[in-house]
């Protein structure tokens, strides 16, 4: 969660406010977060409650329980996958893959390194 705070944050515009809007449209709102599973997992679908979950820990909460009690979706559930707050934490990793790849593979390193470029980007 941090290096997306830290790639899509400006001054005025952070954390959540700047996650919710700015992610999805770079990435996909739709975009899955388990491809081929079925799942109603996406990036616009996860993305607020990782804000959530990020903002307990980071405030020295511990894992809410809406997401501590919902199970995963079976078709993802395992071992390492009991719960939401589980998809969560995997929902993050495969956001910061997809923008790391989509900033790699077409040449964004330039916008994202200035806050002005991004910002002018979104």
């Amino acid at each position: 969660m941090m290096a997306l705070e830290a790639l899509f944050s400006t001054r005025d515009n952070y954390g959540k406010r700047a996650l919710v809007p700015r992610v999805p449209k770079f990435i996909g709102r739709d975009a899955p977060i388990y491809p081929g599973t079925g799942t109603s997992y996406t990036v616009n679908s996860v993305l607020a409650d990782m804000c959530d979950l990020r903002n307990a820990f980071a405030h020295g909460d511990i894992v809410p329980e809406k997401f501590l009690g919902t199970p995963a979706e079976t078709p993802v559930a395992s071992t390492n996958v009991k719960s939401y707050a589980d998809v969560l934490r995997e929902a993050s990793a495969v956001i910061l893959r997809s923008v790391f790849l989509r900033i790699f593979q077409e040449k964004l390193v330039d916008v994202f390194a200035d806050k002005r470029k991004m910002k002018a980007f979104f």
